[in-house]
């Protein structure tokens, strides 16, 4: 039997406190909180709503992208760079209820980010 090995980077939610020496953090712009040294971090707007221009067909090449999947891109392109330090996996810290839904629906629905992270385990999970 083959192993399955799944090599995207895991979301996590949970309290900033929460986070691991081999985490970036995802912040939302304007919380004031500050991660330890060391952690790649990447704040993103609040999504405002839609806009910019697409194809009729609405092609993945043209859809508009929110500013969490930018952030996503951004840091996961910061780590391929080596631009920050390396990290496996992204704690995306104190999370509403609505942040948290748009992420998991941004994993679903946004292929691009989807082949890149998924969400980890809960902890009620394990």
């Amino acid at each position: 039997m083959a192993a399955f090995m799944d090599a995207r980077l895991p979301l996590r939610f949970g309290p900033l406190a929460s986070v691991q020496p081999d985490e970036a953090v995802l912040l939302p712009e304007g919380d004031k909180a500050s991660p330890p040294a060391g952690h790649a971090v990447q704040r993103f707007a609040q999504p405002i709503g839609g806009g910019g221009m697409v194809h009729s067909a609405a092609c993945p090449c043209c859809m508009p992208r929110g500013p969490l999947a930018t952030a996503l891109t951004r840091l996961f392109f910061a780590r391929a760079r080596g631009e920050v330090p390396f990290f496996a996996g992204v704690l995306v810290a104190d999370a509403d209820a609505g942040t948290e839904a748009a992420i998991r629906a941004l994993l679903r629905r946004d292929k691009l980010i989807g082949s890149r992270y998924r969400a980890a385990p809960s902890a009620a999970a394990l």
